[in-house]
């Protein structure tokens, strides 16, 4: 599986180290995907354009482009405030190199991947047209220790067995609101 033959391996490579000190395994065996699901973003239908800045509560996150710009939709991409205004070798030449735009946005084409940890400040830029798909997986790492490096929990429900982190609640609060523009 693409999972077990790639991207476990990748993010082990990527990430030697985690916060407690242990590692993903030699070949990321300790990965496991806590969510997955198709986000779309449709500028004809319902402008639902962009999602705004958030981070993700997960230990590494992916994004994998199901269309790719240009025959599709024009624009989109994910956006980075890490990337943002941050001068990137070879950023001499006008435009998007390897995929990364001045603006701190990441292009992918369709069966690519931009994998990012979770905590990471980032959101959908907006489409100007067309209709870009994306599948999203939230990855943990098996036995660490999230609530030592979370914030707090904001609310807390025991009869139906979850609970909403900070980052949840912002990224709800700030759905409405306008969305990441250059």
């Amino acid at each position: 599986c693409l999972l077990a033959s790639t991207l476990q391996p990748l993010l082990a490579a990527c990430f030697p180290r985690l916060a407690d000190g242990t590692s993903l395994g030699p070949r990321g065996e300790r990965l496991r995907v806590h969510d997955a699901f198709i986000v779309r973003y449709d500028a004809d239908r319902d402008l639902s354009v962009s999602l705004p800045e958030h981070s993700d509560t997960s230990l590494v996150s992916f994004t994998l482009a199901l269309n790719s710009a240009g025959s599709s939709f024009l624009g989109g991409g994910t956006w980075f405030k890490a990337l943002q205004d941050t001068p990137l070798p070879g950023r001499e030449k006008e435009g998007p190199q390897d995929g990364v735009h001045a603006s701190g946005v990441v292009d992918a084409s369709a069966g690519h991947v931009v994998a990012f940890a979770g905590p990471l400040r980032h959101g959908g830029f907006p489409i100007e047209s067309g209709t870009r798909y994306i599948l999203v997986l939230f990855m943990y790492a098996e036995d660490f220790a999230y609530h030592d490096y979370l914030q707090q929990p904001q609310q807390q429900s025991t009869a139906s067995n979850y609970v909403v982190y900070r980052e949840t609640l912002e990224l709800m609060s700030t759905l409405n609101k306008s969305s990441i523009r250059d």
